[in-house]
């Protein structure tokens, strides 16, 4: 055997195991979870709950509430990077005579969005205005 032909052997074998490396981290990457933060744009400490429900089975997935202090960034957990639909409620503020005896706190704006596998984080500002949702991409 040459080593022309046996250099070619190595080159092709070398190729071909690191298009498998390639393909499992492309994969793991892939399956890293969504990053869900919350921004308080206000001067108002405001509450936010998040939901979300698989497409395929409408299987809840996530439910967490957070209050977000005033102009600061909370961040919430990983939410699973299967297809699902997250809907995000925005509370009306409260002051301590004006909070609910029954803990019920009046919805003031929902914002809904779709998120998958590419999807690398859930940004969620509360601004003057209510709620504004942005997804950053894999």
């Amino acid at each position: 055997m040459n080593r022309r032909t046996l250099l070619g052997g190595i080159a092709g074998a070398s190729t071909v195991g690191l298009a498998g490396c390639a393909d499992r981290v492309l994969e793991l990457s892939m399956s890293l979870p969504i990053i869900v933060n919350v921004e308080n744009e206000t001067d108002v400490e405001r509450n936010v709950t998040i939901t979300a429900h698989e497409i395929d089975t409408n299987r809840q997935t996530f439910d967490e509430a957070v209050s977000a202090p005033t102009e600061s960034t909370a961040t919430l957990g990983r939410l699973p990077n299967d297809d699902a639909q997250v809907v995000v409620e925005l509370m009306a503020p409260t002051t301590g005579e004006d909070s609910p005896d029954d803990g019920d706190a009046e919805i003031v704006d929902v914002e809904e969005t779709l998120v998958g596998e590419s999807t690398q984080s859930l940004t969620i500002y509360i601004t003057d205005d209510g709620l504004e949702l942005e997804l950053a991409y894999r």
